[in-house]
């Protein structure tokens, strides 16, 4: 704690505008600090928070300024922004009224709460989406990925033998494990998602033009760890974008023969060495796992019962909620057989037109397909980096997959942006193209 507060706040305000400047000529320290703060404090629950003398400051809070005012000034200072910068902005702008709209009908403690995950997942995208990204930067963000996931894994292996340190100890303690594969389950569902995309990174490696053999052997690896963390609703969205990875690379899915043979002696190697040690990993779990599915209180039941309630709500409010949302702060309370559920609804679609309406969900799906699209025009360019065009869609298409069973965590709001701007990119090269053959013709 800082006891002197007038010093307290001078050394977080001299930090805030040094990171400001810097940000506004750099993009990766504030990435790293976005990074940290999401993965560190928000998904492995650490207390990151400053306390001057009796106040709580929050870095997130400080870090996603920083990025929406830096922002802002570029896209000020520089030309008009492009069409897809354009649709974020008003997608930022709907998401900023309906927290007004909720103030107003909520006040301003409830509306706030509520709008704080999509402040920071706006204003995240938008300071990436401000800077000009190339395959070059792409390629570096997915090495990076790769760090941290290496570094996570590492963690994962150490709650594996040592449980009671897991952030999620406390929540299996308070409620009743019924399920074998629930004890597997040492980080939330957004680690282990993290840890699959680092996967689909190492085997997009493969499909590559240039080798890059560590990066390679990686991949079968951090997935098999994912596969091991029991999130069904991650191994869906990881297996359907391993799909239109190979969909899109299919006169080349020769070269995965190599990393799915690797991975399946991977897997063995794991299962006889839990074997040996005593402890199954594979077979109670699954059946468990399965078993869980088929139950009539299961989670899948319990979110589609919970759209439902929420959205028939919504929707029987009348056409100003459906197109403009009730407001951040709206109440998620509903009735789910004799339990009273008032936690998020678990899908990032739902939860935005309960809030922001049609008007939201409509911009945020308008900008996801429209950076599938551009990627997709320039899918055959030759492109010698780590993450192609083609695996870039598939890194997008596992992205809006996971949105319907979870709204994704901060870290992934560098994704988007990143995968928009190199889309826009791509259309702009196109355009100078065009322009300077116009020219000479």
């Amino acid at each position: 704690m800082i006891e002197d507060p007038a010093s307290g706040y001078l050394a977080v305000g001299a930090t805030a505008a040094v990171l400001l400047v810097i940000s506004l000529f750099n993009r990766w320290l504030l990435i790293l600090v976005f990074l940290f703060l999401a993965i560190v404090g928000n998904q492995l629950q650490v207390d990151l928070n400053l306390r001057i003398d009796d106040q709580s400051v929050a870095p997130l809070d400080i870090a996603f300024a920083i990025g929406a005012l830096a922002a802002g000034l570029r896209m000020a200072s520089g030309r008009a922004p492009d069409r897809t910068q354009t649709i974020w902005l008003g997608f930022t702008i709907v998401g900023f009224i309906a927290f007004l709209r909720g103030m107003s009908s909520y006040g301003f403690e409830v509306a706030a709460t509520s709008y704080r995950y999509w402040f920071y997942f706006s204003a995240g995208t938008l300071f990436v989406l401000s800077f000009p990204w190339q395959p070059l930067h792409v390629d570096r963000l997915a090495r990076l990925w790769l760090g941290i996931a290496t570094v996570l894994l590492i963690l994962i292996m150490i709650l594996w033998t040592a449980p009671d340190l897991s952030p999620l100890s406390e929540d299996l303690a308070m409620q009743q494990v019924r399920y074998a594969y629930e004890n597997q389950r040492v980080v939330g569902a957004s680690v282990a998602f993290l840890i699959g995309q680092a996967g689909m990174i190492g085997l997009a490696a493969w499909l590559a033009v240039r080798p890059v053999p560590l990066i390679r052997a990686s991949g079968p690896i951090f997935l098999i760890v994912m596969v091991l963390l029991y999130h069904r609703s991650v191994w869906v969205a990881i297996a359907l974008g391993m799909g239109v990875l190979m969909l899109l690379h299919r006169r080349a899915l020769y070269r995965l023969s190599v990393p799915i043979g690797l991975g399946a002696i991977l897997l063995a190697g794991a299962l006889m060495l839990g074997h040996g040690l005593g402890k199954d990993l594979l077979a109670e779990q699954i059946d468990s796992a399965i078993d869980e599915a088929l139950d009539q209180n299961s989670t899948l039941t319990w979110r589609l019962e919970g759209w439902q309630v929420l959205l028939s709500r919504a929707i029987g409010e009348g056409p100003v909620v459906w197109v403009f949302g009730s407001g951040f702060g709206v109440s998620y309370e509903r009735q789910l057989g004799y339990s009273t559920v008032t936690v998020s609804p678990h899908n990032l679609y739902v939860e935005l037109f309960v809030n922001a309406g049609l008007l939201g969900v409509g911009l945020l799906l308008w900008f996801q397909v429209r950076t599938v699209r551009l990627l997709y025009v320039s899918a055959n360019a030759e492109n010698p980096d780590l993450l192609d065009r083609r695996s870039a869609i598939a890194m997008m298409a596992t992205l809006m997959i996971f949105s319907i069973p979870y709204s994704p965590s901060l870290e992934q709001s560098v994704w988007l942006g990143a995968l928009a701007a190199m889309a826009s990119a791509t259309l702009e090269a196109r355009k100078s193209e065009t322009a300077v053959a116009a020219r000479f013709a």
